[in-house]
């Protein structure tokens, strides 16, 4: 298998749509339960004009149950400033609970970002 046919072969998991964040908060929980191997992360952040020292901080979370999320370990992304930012991070499926998603952190006065954070997978056929 070459790079291209592993790229098709992976699935695209929406974990942060592409939206305007400005307050902290984090994403809803997307269930894994039918992925396997490991899960690369990619985060995209772009600092929007305004505020002043505009942060944004952002990590993975896992859970059991969608209302009980905790952070991974090794997963929080470098602090986003003023400025773009591309990340990514690959976790083993098998050390994620079921339901994963992210907590974000908005610091400085008045600071927003573009937000969009996804995920890449195989899917487990039977």
């Amino acid at each position: 298998m070459n790079d291209s046919q592993l790229v098709r072969a992976l699935d695209r998991i929406n974990i942060k749509a592409l939206a305007k964040v400005d307050a902290t908060g984090s994403s809803t929980a997307v269930d894994l339960k039918d992925y396997v191997g490991s899960i690369r992360i990619d985060l995209n952040a772009i600092s929007l004009a305004g505020g002043t020292s505009p942060t944004l901080d952002l990590a993975v979370r896992t859970g059991a149950l969608t209302t009980a999320m905790a952070l991974v370990s090794g997963g929080a992304f470098t602090q986003v400033g003023n400025a773009a930012s591309e990340q990514q991070k690959t976790f083993d499926l098998r050390e994620l609970n079921r339901y994963v998603d992210v907590a974000y952190t908005l610091g400085g006065t008045t600071a927003a970002f573009d937000l969009h954070v996804v995920g890449h997978a195989i899917k487990q056929v039977l």
